[in-house]
């Protein structure tokens, strides 16, 4: 083990106690009160959670906190019937530059360190990440069916009224037919065909009004633009791998078609789209690649692009023609491609009847 791990039952460094202990704050997240002394040593002082810690990575707000150590329990409490609140059965209780931390294990051990570390004046945000995050109440029990509430058109009646019953007694109201991941996929199209922006998906008015619609969708709702933008990545990833298998089994060669796109922010983009016919036979046109362009709109600039998405599809032997308006550009792209995909640029080129037809229009109208 390495000087920078350790585990969150070991003390750090050493540190003096004064010779008369300050009194306990009132939220210092433990339970119970010191005049009773009925429990044992193992019910008071037993190690509430024991997990490997990776000092190099305690995040919090986007930022390392380097010197952060394990904040170590009263001496006027060890022995006593007063417990460690629940949360620390699931977490280590750590402490830089004055301020308390509470760290959560099975975050930390799954080396999702941005989601990891919580301020814990109270208990209050650790119960509530707990919950939503790893369905874990003060009961400490995580279940199964809890981990998935939106699937209890599946549950039986018997074992449906129990949970039903328990996610009341946790303040929730379930509907009977939800589907989570249908609500996701549902919710990240709203965002990507009404161009809504991260920090709309998640403000505070939509959230009211979703929320005011049943606890159910509540415990769903983004509470950060980074969570979007999260959800937004992991449906791209998954619908791309989509793609990619309807490429890898087309029956036809992949034609592509290209052209620069300037966003609303002035980023310049490559639309990159592909032709073929599926394992179906049915017709596809589908978006590969919408990688943005830095520096000159030059087919040498470009083609470096259009080769990455190609290589990402794996599709460079499956490569049919392309169809590409009659820009000078296009030309040099398919020649500086040739020399990655051996191809006869002359009769791999299509031009685009309709940029022709446009061309033809404005000829006649205005005489140029």
């Amino acid at each position: 083990m390495s000087s920078s791990r350790t585990t969150s039952h070991m003390s750090s460094t050493p540190q003096s106690l004064p010779s008369r202990p300050p009194p306990i704050p009132a939220d210092d997240g433990f339970e119970g009160t010191p005049a009773s002394r009925e429990a044992t040593t193992d019910e008071t002082d037993a190690s509430p959670c024991e997990f490997e810690i990776d000092w190099e990575n305690i995040w919090h707000g986007g930022k390392r906190l380097m010197g952060a150590k394990r904040r170590p329990r009263h001496r006027r409490v060890i022995g006593t019937k007063i417990k460690e609140a629940w949360i620390y059965r699931h977490g280590a209780n750590l402490e830089h530059h004055g301020v308390r931390y509470w760290l959560c294990r099975i975050c930390h051990v799954k080396k999702s360190y941005s989601t990891a570390l919580y301020v814990s004046s109270g208990t209050s945000h650790a119960a509530r990440h707990l919950l939503r995050q790893h369905q874990i109440t003060e009961a400490g029990e995580s279940d199964p069916s809890l981990a998935t509430p939106f699937t209890l058109a599946a549950t039986s009646g018997s074992s449906l009224s129990r949970l039903l019953s328990r996610q009341a007694s946790l303040g929730l109201q379930l509907a009977s037919h939800f589907d989570e991941g249908t609500w996701k996929a549902r919710f990240v199209d709203w965002i990507i065909v009404e161009d809504v922006t991260f920090r709309q998906a998640s403000s505070e008015r939509l959230r009211w009004l979703i929320a005011n619609g049943g606890e159910l969708a509540s415990q769903l709702l983004p509470e950060h633009h980074t969570t979007v933008c999260s959800w937004i990545r992991q449906t791209f990833e998954s619908r791309r791998q989509i793609i990619a298998n309807l490429v890898k089994n087309a029956t036809s060669s992949v034609h592509l078609s290209f052209d620069l796109w300037t966003a609303s922010n002035g980023c310049n983009c490559v639309g990159i789209v592909g032709h073929f016919v599926d394992s179906n036979g049915e017709k596809r046109d589908v978006l590969l690649g919408l990688p943005r362009l830095v520096g000159p709109h030059s087919g040498e600039n470009i083609a470096p692009y259009v080769k990455g998405v190609i290589d990402q599809y794996e599709m460079g032997s499956k490569l049919g023609y392309f169809m590409l308006d009659n820009a000078e550009s296009n030309d040099t792209c398919l020649e500086a491609l040739a020399r990655w995909f051996p191809m006869d640029v002359g009769r791999r080129r299509l031009r685009c009847i309709g940029h022709i037809i446009n061309l033809v229009v404005r000829a006649v109208i205005f005489g140029s």
